[in-house]
């Protein structure tokens, strides 16, 4: 152990250098010279009692101390520093500066018409647009009427959507001048916050949070950075829930294809649950086949988490298909180009969130984008089972039904279904 003396000269250089650079130590200071008065003048008996009770009050009495002095000087955050009323005004710089640019809402009445010059300059730049907002008539749209006024009823709900159908018309023009660097979805269920996302997944990304009280335009509204704080993480992942990202299917996600796939086999599923859909799924080694042979596999995933896919084949490569009947029928029927959707399928614990809708438009952006001229997309539909859940699904979203086909080997019937992509 340290002589007591020792310890007192270190003290003592610790007592001087705060109070160089802080001077409200000198209540320390005095407390110090107390304490030292009654081991001197022996009030008390034990030497290394005394030097290890003042190490023990220094050191915290400094740390109280150097906070609140902290506080005062504005070194640490006041909650009114991160919960702000207002945006602040780096964020129309960090709007024109994204390179990728999430937008999330109900109505998006901020950003339309204050700033879509903004959002041109973000296109012009090459940047890409992804928006999220509620659809008029739904869930989401009777949340956001009641955010907006405090209350709901039928003339508040249709002024809402026609603040949504402004914003879509608008968004409409932007996806015109750069169709493959505007995504759109609208969800049908509640959201009670919106995100502005920059370069998201950019160590340069910032997140612009904002909360929807009931009857209180976005408030509060918190900013965050990568690297300050994990909330910035949470909502990125929070951001790419709602939206998920499309990429090329890769080995990597085959076996999430595959089980996702199974999930929804008709022979597994019980009768009450074949109503919302079916397919007939595929092999992981099939899957495995496809991730090579398919010009057209999209996965749209979350973090790990698979949230649906696309699988479907140009006509060219369609001969490639020995003994696949339903393919041998659309090739010899249909005029070339087209692209025959072999599989089209979605998570259904993210079922009515838009993504079925989302892959279709990434698959068709990424056939126009390969100059097939006046493609035609081509879709075969059960009906024997029956698949009404898909038909619905297909006819939603502009697909009309052209013909229906008796397999010749007796498997069932099929609809066939075109889109034109003109």
């Amino acid at each position: 152990m340290k002589e007591p003396g020792l310890i007192r000269r270190g003290l003592a250089e610790q007592i001087a250098r705060a109070l160089a650079e802080h001077p409200e130590f000198y209540a320390v200071f005095v407390l110090g010279l107390f304490t030292l008065a009654a081991h001197t003048f022996g009030w008390a008996t034990s030497d290394h009692v005394i030097d290890l009770l003042l190490v023990a009050l220094m050191i915290f009495t400094f740390a109280m101390l150097r906070f609140l002095h902290g506080l005062r000087e504005r070194e640490l955050p006041r909650p009114d520093e991160i919960l702000l009323d207002d945006y602040p005004e780096s964020y129309l710089d960090d709007l024109v500066r994204a390179r990728d640019l999430w937008i999330t809402g109900t109505n998006l009445r901020r950003i339309f018409p204050d700033h879509t010059c903004r959002l041109q300059k973000v296109l012009s730049g090459g940047g890409k647009i992804t928006v999220i907002l509620a659809k008029p008539g739904t869930d989401a749209s009777k949340y956001g009427a009641l955010q907006e006024y405090g209350y709901v009823n039928v003339r508040r709900q249709e002024a809402f959507s026609e603040q949504v159908e402004s914003a879509l018309l608008t968004l409409d023009q932007l996806k015109e001048s750069a169709p493959s660097q505007v995504t759109v979805l609208k969800i049908d269920f509640p959201i009670y916050f919106g995100i502005d996302g920059i370069n998201v997944n950019s160590s340069d990304g910032v997140i612009y949070l904002r909360f929807y009280p009931i009857g209180v335009q976005d408030r509060p509204i918190v900013v965050l950075r990568p690297h300050e704080s994990d909330w910035y993480d949470f909502y990125r992942q929070q951001l790419l829930a709602l939206t998920g990202e499309i990429e090329r299917a890769t080995f990597d996600h085959v076996t999430a294809i595959a089980a996702l796939a199974k999930r929804l086999d008709l022979s597994q599923l019980p009768e009450e649950r074949r109503s919302g859909g079916f397919l007939v799924p595929y092999t992981e080694a099939e899957y495995h086949k496809f991730v090579i042979l398919a010009q057209h596999f999209y996965v749209l995933s979350s973090g790990d988490k698979v949230l649906g896919f696309v699988l479907a084949h140009t006509s060219e490569t369609l001969a490639s298909f020995v003994g696949e009947e339903v393919y041998d029928h659309i090739a010899k029927t249909r005029q070339q180009p087209f692209v025959v959707v072999r599989q089209i399928c979605v998570n259904p614990d993210y079922s009515n969130r838009g993504y079925g809708r989302r892959l279709y438009e990434y698959l068709f952006d990424q056939v126009r984008r390969a100059n097939l001229g006046e493609a035609t997309a081509v879709a075969f539909i059960w009906e024997s089972p029956p698949n009404r859940a898909s038909e619905n699904f297909h006819g939603t979203l502009g697909w009309s039904k052209v013909e229906t086909y008796t397999l010749k080997n007796g498997n069932g019937v099929v609809g066939i279904w075109e889109h034109k992509l003109s």
